[in-house]
């Protein structure tokens, strides 16, 4: 039994490369390259070679949003430092197209760049919905149900109610 805290380092029993998996070659279990899995059948890769899911993107909460037009109050405030794109971004580090694509409001800034973006410049880019917009909000995202004909309930809904076919 191999100790938790021990690596062992397998090597490609074909070509002698590092192994990130096993498989079996002429009725052989043996440990596999990249390069060499062709020579193998029923492959499998070794769990430290795995692909690891991406952590996932850090979001905004439900009630908050960006301000109207974030990406002119960020330019004004860094142009009233006397900062171009690239002073700005060496100090937060941002890449300087990241910054020009806030600023021309074509992305939205990840919330740890919103809050390093507001520190730095001295503005807000961030605002709380009002509680009536929440509700607004709400009642936006679902559609109501349409009037149905027949014996179903009002609530209830066929595909058919939702689909305009198009006659030619």
């Amino acid at each position: 039994m191999k100790a938790p805290w021990t690596i062992i380092m397998e090597y490609c029993q074909v070509c002698g490369k590092q192994a990130v998996g096993e498989g079996y070659v002429e009725g052989a279990r043996v440990p596999l390259c990249p390069n060499c899995v062709q020579y193998g059948s029923r492959f499998q890769v070794y769990d430290e070679y795995k692909p690891r899911a991406p952590a996932p993107r850090p979001r905004l909460q439900d009630d908050v949003h960006f301000i109207d037009d974030a990406g002119a109050a960020i330019k004004s405030a860094r142009e009233a430092k006397g900062w171009d794109r690239a002073q700005l971004g060496k100090r937060l580090f941002i890449s300087e197209t990241d910054i020009r694509a806030f600023e021309e409001n074509r992305r939205k800034p990840t919330p740890a760049q919103v809050e390093k973006l507001e520190h730095e410049l001295g503005i807000t880019l961030l605002a709380k919905d009002a509680p009536e917009e929440k509700q607004k909000k709400d009642s936006d995202a679902r559609p109501a149900p349409a009037k149905a004909a027949g014996p179903r309930k009002a609530e209830e809904f066929t595909l058919g109610d939702i689909v305009t076919i198009k006659k030619k």
